[in-house]
């Protein structure tokens, strides 16, 4: 992936009708994703579903199954088969391939490969290569290659196999919906309830194609279920409506909305929130600065206007100090951006703090 090349068609998006996906900052021709140039806000196919191709092997993983290259704003990464055995890997598009003198961008004299991490001096570039662009070029190597397509129903099958052994279920009376069907635990397979339901949703023309369902952003993402955006009404500072087009795959708008929960402390001290309704935090539990969301120019700091919240309850038990040491994982800055990985939204900043206490968090002291 090169700096303004479609990584559909790996030809220049420059000057040509193009959308930016807001999550991999990735250039598309709008022809090639089917879709309307200059959208403010736009997701992939791929980001959509929580998918990265391996700059390697060139197949879609789930993006918990990849390493992500550690050149800060690199966004390349391996699958666990083709990453080197130690923990991090920078790939070699940062420094030149013959010379290997580092690449700067900002000098102009870099050249990249649009499928592989390989890069050159413009100098240094290999004779074979063909041109792509000013920046840009493709080994000789994959003139003749095919990449595997991006496939959703793979990707699922691969992601339910990460869970755990698949369960078929076999036909049941009143319907084959489920016939076939493989699910990752015997506790997730439907019961007799579920298959109701489903039999008589069937009938009411609601499972049919088109239809729309209401369901947390997290099942969706890891469903592979496509979202939605919709309009949302708010008043402005003068009193005055304002709609802003609200989408449940934007993570600074879930934390933005993360931030209107109601906190509630009882004798305990035990911290309990509801559920978040109708987008505007609280300032007292909202930090936009602490929070590091990027917002753009006059945007309103109105969040996803609906959020439901989950509770973790921790014994602190001597004798079994993991799930007290799982909870401490959760909290901190690690495992808060964990969450985001499966379409969950981290805790406000200042909520965040304000659980260390309970569940002993330790915090290194400044000198």
């Amino acid at each position: 992936m090169v700096a303004g090349i479609c990584p559909e068609c790996e030809v220049s998006c420059v000057g040509e009708a193009s959308v930016r996906c807001t999550r991999c900052h990735n250039d598309f021709h709008a022809a090639c994703v089917n879709t309307q140039a200059d959208q403010i806000r736009w997701t992939c196919a791929p980001c959509a579903v929580n998918a990265a191709r391996c700059a390697s092997c060139q197949v879609y993983q789930p993006v918990e199954e990849t390493t992500k290259c550690a050149a800060p704003g690199c966004a390349r990464v391996l699958c666990t088969k083709c990453k080197p055995s130690n923990d991090e890997w920078t790939c070699g598009a940062h420094a030149c391939g013959a010379c290997g003198r580092v690449l700067d961008d900002r000098d102009g004299d870099a050249v990249r490969c649009v499928r592989c991490p390989r890069g050159f001096c413009r100098g240094c570039r290999p004779a074979s290569a063909a041109p792509v662009s000013t920046n840009a070029f493709r080994c000789v190597a994959h003139v003749r290659e095919v990449r595997a397509p991006f496939d959703v129903a793979a990707l699922r099958r691969q992601r339910r196999g990460l869970r755990g052994a698949a369960v078929v279920v076999d036909d049941f009376a009143g319907g084959d919906e489920f016939a076939g069907a493989e699910f990752s635990s015997d506790d997730e397979a439907p019961g007799d309830s579920a298959r109701a339901d489903l039999a008589a949703s069937r009938q009411s023309g609601f499972s049919e194609e088109g239809a729309v369902a209401v369901l947390p952003v997290f099942e969706a993402l890891n469903a592979f279920v496509p979202t939605a955006a919709f309009p949302v009404t708010y008043g402005d500072e003068g009193g005055a409506e304002e709609e802003l087009i609200a989408y449940p795959d934007d993570p600074q708008l879930a934390k933005i909305g993360s931030g209107a929960m109601a906190l509630s402390v009882d004798d305990q001290g035990n911290i309990a929130a509801t559920p978040a309704v109708g987008g505007i935090p609280d300032d007292e539990i909202f930090d936009l600065a602490a929070s590091k969301i990027i917002l753009q120019e006059d945007q309103p700091v109105i969040g996803w206007p609906v959020l439901g919240t989950g509770h973790l309850l921790v014994c602190d038990d001597p004798a079994d100090p993991l799930p007290l040491s799982v909870a401490q994982y959760a909290l901190r800055l690690a495992g808060q951006g964990a969450l985001e990985t499966y379409g969950l939204t981290p805790l406000p900043e200042p909520v965040r703090i304000e659980t260390f206490e309970p569940l002993k968090v330790t915090v290194a002291e400044e000198d």
